[in-house]
């Protein structure tokens, strides 16, 4: 899980403005999208764990009920984002929270020539044996 100071940090640097439109690789628990949320209602975020995405979806759809509109502007997906969100138009803003070397490069394909990218590296899987 990234730390909060570290998902400020991420969203500052990728320095969003509004209407433009972010990719987050990552969902996780929906923090760092709830702050995107409030910068642009052009939001996409990927969750490659199902059980993860639709935990984290169903909170958004809670906090829309209590009237939070600026969650219902948070597009999501369950799927690997190593291709990114496959639409026609790249992202201005993209940012990830656990991209291997391959994917980041990958991904950042994704983000607009003139669009910045944030990153938190994944840490090398431990073999259990």
């Amino acid at each position: 899980m990234t730390p909060p100071g570290v998902v400020g940090r991420m969203t500052s640097a990728i320095g969003v403005r509004e209407g433009e439109k972010v990719l987050e690789i990552g969902t996780g628990s929906g923090y760092q999208s709830a702050l995107l949320s409030y910068l642009t209602p052009r939001l996409y975020s990927i969750e490659i764990i199902p059980e993860l995405s639709a935990r984290t979806r169903g909170v958004y759809q809670r906090l829309i009920a209590k009237g939070y509109r600026e969650y219902a502007d948070i597009a999501t997906r369950n799927a690997d984002g190593y291709n990114g969100w496959r639409t026609p138009r790249r992202s201005t803003r993209s940012s990830s929270h656990a991209a291997s070397t391959t994917s980041r490069r990958r991904c950042s394909n994704n983000c607009a020539p003139t669009g910045s990218w944030s990153s938190r590296s994944a840490r090398p899987a431990r073999s259990m044996s």
